[in-house]
This record gives C-alpha cells, structure tokens and sequence, in this order.
C-alpha cells in the first residue's frame, strides 16, 4: 500500500524525470514480485520458474524505461 501511495503521490505532485522513473519502475518490479511469488502462488515451485517470470517481468520494465528514454529526446 506504501508503494501505491508513493506512486500516486508522484502523479499528483506532477513529478518528473529519469530517477522518479526509475524509483517507480523499481516499486513496480517490488509489486509484481509479490503477485509472482503470492497470488501466482510460484512462491514455491521450481527457480526456472521464477527466473522465467521475474525476467518477463524485468523485460517489460525495461522496454517501458527505453521508450520512456526515447520520448525524453525527441
């Protein structure tokens, strides 16, 4: 909930710029290991699983932080 709070304040305070990106894609990758590991319920299943999913996970997060990048310069 702290995570979601810190986001949403973020947005509301109209904050901006590469390390407030990054800082809110590292509390989304902290989000989204809780929904691999909790309600994906892979807390305890094999780690080529987990590798799997939290390496989607870090793709996605990075893909979102390179077109972030790309709209910065243009």
């Amino acid at each position: 909930m702290l995570l979601t709070a810190g986001t949403w304040l973020v947005g509301y305070l109209e904050l901006g710029g590469e390390w407030i990106t990054l800082m809110l894609l590292g509390s989304v990758f902290i989000k989204g290991h809780g929904v691999i590991a909790e309600f994906m319920g892979l807390k305890r299943v094999s780690l080529l699983w987990r590798i799997i999913l939290h390496g989607w996970l870090l793709v996605v997060i990075g893909v979102i932080f390179f077109t972030y990048t790309l709209g910065l310069k243009s």
